[in-house]
């Protein structure tokens, strides 16, 4: 379950389709992070994203995901995420990954069948994809934020998210 939900963070915050330039970008911004005025502007709208439906709805999805796999290991892990973040459409060969490991080890998941599986997933990534598009200036702030700032904004999503899932009236 930790790398299902190290995968999906990952993937929240970091597009799947950057390119190289976007990386260095970024590892840059890890140095020098956004100002203090910034810092609480972002504070505030991760607030707002985290209890925003779609944002809601993205978190069940994720858990629903999780917990149907029984702790069956679906994404890619080191080199292999290398490999697939390498090709030229990385959607589809991550996609074709999960598809050929949910093969391999349907029975020892909750699944009925593997498009059933990948269904979720990809309501999953519409879902997260919706969310990144509705919380776009926090994700401008995010980008550019350093790895404390960063840290500290997550902890923000630890100590309230629990409490909007359970009184979320989709739960």
């Amino acid at each position: 379950m930790k790398y299902l939900l190290l995968f999906f963070c990952i993937s929240f915050f970091h597009p799947v389709h950057s390119q190289p330039s976007d990386d260095e970008k970024m590892k840059e911004s890890f140095r020098k992070g956004i100002t203090e005025y910034e810092f609480q502007i972002a504070k505030q709208r991760y607030l707002d994203m985290i209890g925003d439906e779609t944002y809601i709805q993205y978190k069940n999805n994720i858990n629903m995901l999780s917990q149907k796999l029984n702790g069956v290991k679906v994404f890619p892990e080191g080199e292999k995420v290398k490999e697939i973040m390498a090709q030229h459409n990385t959607d589809v060969a991550l996609e074709e990954y999960i598809k050929k490991s949910l093969k391999e080890n349907l029975n020892k998941t909750d699944f009925s069948s593997v498009d059933e599986a990948l269904e979720l997933y990809r309501a999953g990534k519409v879902l997260l994809e919706s969310n990144r598009e509705k919380h776009k200036e926090l994700y401008d702030l995010l980008w550019r934020s350093s790895q404390r700032q960063w840290r500290e904004l997550r902890e923000i999503e630890y100590d309230n998210v629990n409490k909007i899932l359970i009184n979320s009236p989709r739960h």
